[in-house]
């Protein structure tokens, strides 16, 4: 039951997504603009390509039964 990622690739993106999450309050306490809001975004992109991995693998696994 593989997606379009590797298992590698699944960690590194969620290492990506753990690690913009994090960032993005820090970086909004420390400037005064709205750069934090690009982590923000890229963790939502990282997500948004994790969830569909979910979605590859549940689909493979439902037609395999």
């Amino acid at each position: 039951m593989t997606g379009f990622l590797s298992r590698v690739q699944r960690r590194g993106m969620w290492a990506a997504f753990l690690v913009m999450s994090a960032y993005a309050p820090f970086t909004a306490w420390l400037s005064d603009d709205d750069t934090w809001f690009l982590s923000i975004v890229v963790a939502g992109l990282v997500a948004t390509v994790l969830i569909a991995d979910d979605v590859e693998r549940g689909s493979r696994r439902v037609r395999r039964d």
